[in-house]
């Protein structure tokens, strides 16, 4: 895993529920941390890497974002370890609403 000095992108804390399509059916979880380029979202879904997600996060007063992403990497955790490592997918963005990117923003200014 990489150092924050070393990404490309800075993450941020976040932890807002969101919703997803999978192939399975309707999904829902948090994104627990985001960059421009991806984040993580804590679910206890079974995505396997390359599948490819509809993310809809609701973020007030803004209008639901839509976003699509590829799924980078799965991590999971038996229910007894949820506390010390959180199962969920990280997500690669490839397409988001300019709104998203302006939450970074916000964040990034905040900071």
């Amino acid at each position: 895993m990489k150092d924050d000095e070393q990404r490309q992108y800075k993450r941020h804390a976040w932890r807002i529920p969101c919703s997803f399509q999978l192939p399975e059916g309707d999904q829902v979880g948090f994104v627990t941390n985001v960059s421009a380029r991806g984040f993580f979202i804590q679910t206890r879904c079974k995505a396997e890497a390359g599948s490819q997600l509809v993310v809809v996060i609701e973020h007030e007063p803004d209008p639901p974002m839509l976003l699509t992403g590829t799924v980078v990497r799965a991590r999971r955790s038996h229910r007894s370890m949820s506390s010390v490592e959180q199962p969920g997918i990280g997500v690669k963005i490839d397409t988001a609403p300019e709104t998203f990117y302006q939450l970074i923003l916000d964040m990034e200014d905040k900071e």
